[in-house]
């Protein structure tokens, strides 16, 4: 059974979230409104990936088990080279967050902040991802100017490393027509099979579930996701594939 999800979502503990850029409309975006944008959407679940923060994991997840929408705890770390989406089994608590933000560079006054990284390439900091039990996911990869994959901070050598270094389960892109080229191996200069994601990577209510992932699973959480992206070529899909097979 397919399951819509959105996995790259942001809340007021971004610093870039709308109620933050927008102060005069003096916005306080509530976990409860979160929900109820993302149930509206048709979506099952989401990943609450905050800019080097948990700091409102803890609420998002008590509102999801409210409403009926499965959260899933993540992040967006600052890593040399790009963005890392890390997602988690369950909740972990606030010294959790903090400590691991510690072990990779990023003091507190980092929460919250994307354009404050960690002195650690991705590859490095997807290690102790998984090493904490996370599941590590570069961000936007192709995002102009500043993607991974446009980045001139990495050579061409150097991204295919971090690329097939088998701590990433997978690429988040946001051109979804290249999402084949990148399953199959062919995407030029690229020549590996690469599991693909997409996400809304959402500021602000009105922006979530608005680049949805299909996931092939009975029922969603962090282990089904996880064993998805391990048969991505059957077990993910982006809408326009879904669209292509319904009669």
């Amino acid at each position: 059974m397919w399951k819509k999800v959105d996995l790259h979502v942001h809340t007021p503990a971004s610093m870039c979230h709308l109620d933050h850029v927008e102060i005069e409309k003096a916005r306080k975006t509530t976990p409860a409104e979160i929900v109820r944008a993302a149930l509206a959407k048709g979506l099952d679940g989401i990943a609450v990936t905050d800019h080097n923060s948990g700091a409102f994991i803890a609420e998002m997840e008590e509102e999801g088990r409210r409403q009926g929408l499965v959260i899933i705890p993540g992040m967006e770390i600052s890593a040399k080279g790009g963005h890392i989406l890390a997602f988690f089994s369950h909740y972990q608590t606030s010294s959790f967050w903090e400590q691991f933000l510690y072990s990779i560079g990023l003091s507190k006054e980092a929460q919250g902040k994307g354009s404050t990284e960690s002195d650690l390439w991705l590859d490095q900091v997807a290690r102790q991802v998984c090493e904490a039990g996370g599941l590590a996911i570069i961000a936007h990869i192709d995002r102009k100017p500043r993607g991974f994959f446009n980045s001139d901070e990495v050579s061409l050598e150097g991204k295919k490393r971090i690329l097939t270094c088998p701590y990433f389960a997978a690429i988040e892109i946001t051109i979804s027509r290249n999402k084949k080229s990148w399953n199959d191996g062919s995407m030029q200069g690229f020549f590996f099979p690469m599991a693909c994601i997409q996400g809304s990577d959402a500021h602000s209510i009105e922006e979530i579930g608005r680049r949805p992932l299909y996931i092939d699973v009975p029922h969603f959480n962090f282990g089904k996701f996880k064993k998805a992206l391990q048969e991505f070529k059957t077990g993910v899909r982006f809408p326009d594939e879904m669209d292509a097979d319904r009669p």
